[in-house]
């Protein structure tokens, strides 16, 4: 049996993930003008 400090780790893990990466990208309000990095 794994000790539940691995299982802590594991959720602080998934969490800090979960913050990092947010799991829908916010897509950009459509512009008049076409975008800068084109």
């Amino acid at each position: 049996p794994e000790p539940p400090m691995s299982a802590s780790m594991e959720s602080s893990i998934a969490r800090q993930a979960a913050l990092l990466s947010p799991p829908l990208p916010i897509p950009s309000p459509p512009l008049p003008m076409p975008s800068p990095l084109t």
